[in-house]
């Protein structure tokens, strides 16, 4: 008798028919999210306080007088009264110059020229006015308002941490998927320098005028593919010389600033054609490139047989090689890639200013592993995602910005970085430890 089919549900389907809502919040990425927005609650709060808000300089012309209900401005066009109360403040400042004194606007500020023919300038914000008696008055009003607010949580300060975290995210992208295959690149500050410099060299043999849809493109081409040679040469060296990987970018780390620093002599690579900075909001465009990255990177990972295979090299390459995967093939690719999104990362910093030089992202290697480890990128491999090591990103950039906010000494950052990847590290252990207990 034939007997029904089993009906049974499969542990994936399980998983896959939870609510979205509890999906995401049992995603590995969620505590990430969650350190992020603590972080960012005692920012704000820590970095509360008062500062200089809107400040106004009025003209000669405005009458200024103090009465009982604060200072009052007539005949400017932003006449109104300011109260104290409102945090408001005056700072006025005149100097008279006898009968006869004549003025002269330039470039370095009022040249002022009395009588006796002593030139004295006044500072470019100063305005010049003449009495009925002929003689000169500069005056310059200013008028400051206080006010209490985060500085975190200004738009400005936003924006930076985003635009700080988007270059180490995207080279945190590949980074991950050399740690996920038990692997290390160090030479990811070293790429990221090299194919800035290769990219801003060729620019500028450029005619100055070149239009934006000719130069962005072969800047994007110069870096990203000076990027994908480097990471090449890794993989290459890892494969045949059957070396460790740290050994390896180690050695590839001084060799790639080497010859950047060859090819620059020392100087910076300026003379880019004004176009490529000034065709697009160069800081807007890292943070949506940072995005994109997460998200691509998710899928590549996560959802193609190219991702499974890393995941499964990092895992048990023995097992890898067995089941009939091309380890050494996905181990070229994987630094390839990597050493792609170094110079990406370069591509976004040309842009933005316009130069390049072979001293740029020095230290990197220890930010965009340090966001990797963070990320949940397990240093034994077999473990990681796109999107934890842009989260581990942002947390890097996080902690940069609280030593601005905070006004806590620069030289601490170092030992902060430190002590955050050994607690990462820690964290993973402790998983791992876990996760072997259960099975």
């Amino acid at each position: 008798m034939n007997q029904p089919p089993d009906q049974t549900p499969s542990p994936n389907a399980s998983v896959r028919r939870r609510p979205l809502v509890r999906r995401l919040l049992l995603a590995p990425e969620a505590g990430l999210v969650l350190v992020i927005l603590v972080m960012g609650a005692v920012l704000a709060i820590a970095s509360y306080g008062e500062e200089t808000g809107p400040t106004l300089t009025f003209t000669p012309e405005a009458q200024i007088t103090e009465t009982d209900e604060g200072i009052v401005v007539e005949n400017d066009p932003r006449a109104g009264t300011y109260l104290a109360a409102d945090g408001w403040s005056f700072d006025i400042r005149r100097r008279t110059f006898p009968a006869g004194s004549t003025f002269e606007r330039t470039p370095e500020g009022t040249i002022i020229t009395p009588p006796e023919g002593r030139r004295v300038r006044i500072g470019l914000e100063q305005d010049v006015s003449t009495l009925e008696d002929g003689s000169l008055v500069a005056q310059r009003a200013i008028a400051e308002r206080t006010v209490k607010r985060s500085s975190f949580l200004k738009r400005q300060n936003l924006q930076l941490v985003a635009e700080s975290a988007s270059i180490f995210a995207i080279m945190a992208v590949g980074a991950a998927a050399v740690i996920i295959l038990a692997g290390i690149d160090l030479s990811v500050g070293s790429i990221y320098a090299l194919a800035g410099v290769v990219g801003g060299i060729v620019l500028r043999e450029l005619d100055p005028g070149t239009s934006a849809f000719v130069a962005i493109p072969l800047a994007a081409a110069l870096c990203v593919g000076a990027g994908a040679v480097c990471g090449f040469v890794n993989g290459v060296g890892v494969v045949v010389m059957k070396v460790h990987p740290f050994v390896i970018t180690l050695s590839t780390m001084a060799v790639y600033r080497g010859v950047a620093l060859v090819l620059t002599g020392g100087d910076t690579v300026d003379g880019v054609p004004a176009s490529v900075p000034a065709s697009l909001d160069w800081r807007l465009t890292a943070i949506y490139t940072m995005v994109a990255c997460a998200l691509i990177g998710a899928v590549v990972y996560t959802r193609t047989v190219f991702g499974r295979r890393i995941f499964a090299v990092g895992g048990n390459e023995v097992a890898a090689r067995y089941a009939g995967v091309p380890v050494n093939r996905i181990r070229i690719m994987v630094f390839t890639i990597a050493g792609a999104l170094g110079g990406l990362a370069a591509l976004m910093a040309l842009g933005r200013f316009g130069a390049a030089e072979a001293s740029a992202g020095m230290a990197y290697e220890l930010k965009v592993i340090a966001a990797a480890v963070i990320g949940g990128t397990s240093l034994a491999g077999g473990r990681g995602s796109a999107i934890g090591a842009v989260l581990g990103a942002i947390i890097i950039a996080l902690i940069e910005n609280a030593f601005v906010v905070m006004r806590i000494p620069a030289q601490w950052s170092q030992v902060v970085f430190g002590v955050t990847i050994v607690i990462a590290v820690a964290i993973d252990r402790a998983k791992t430890g876990i996760q072997h207990r259960k099975s």
